[in-house]
């Protein structure tokens, strides 16, 4: 849950066809794990992604989590199969939700190990 070094630093981007993208960098897991979003697919929202090549790299080597990037590459392989570009867009939207749902796993797993109290949800 710690931050990462400026030269470990995460590249993320916020994409909407109008304006284009906006580049987000992350320090902590926390911060990348919330960013994600793939929004609605209607094109009016903005979606949050990070190169998921570059997430489960940056798991795996500077945050040293080997099975969580590992858990990342087996969702992610769906977006390496042969399609046309606008599909394969689609699709890695599409995955967004997953890794996304990964990440917050770990999260969880990590607060819990530390003591730090689950955020209360409102019903």
């Amino acid at each position: 849950l710690g931050k990462v070094s400026l030269k470990e630093l995460l590249l993320g981007f916020r994409s909407h066809p109008g304006p284009g993208d906006v580049d987000e960098w992350f320090y902590h897991f926390e911060e990348a794990t919330l960013f994600l979003d793939g929004g609605d697919l209607s094109g009016q929202n903005w979606v949050n992604s990070i190169p998921f090549n570059d997430l489960k790299k940056w798991v795996g080597e500077a945050l040293g989590d080997k099975e969580l990037a590992l858990a990342i590459g087996e969702v992610i392989k769906e977006a390496d199969k042969p399609m046309r570009p606008y599909l394969h867009d689609l699709k890695k939207i599409e995955l967004i939700g997953p890794v996304k749902e990964l990440m917050e796993q770990r999260l969880e797993q990590c607060k819990e190990i530390l003591g730090i109290p689950k955020e209360e949800t409102e019903t």
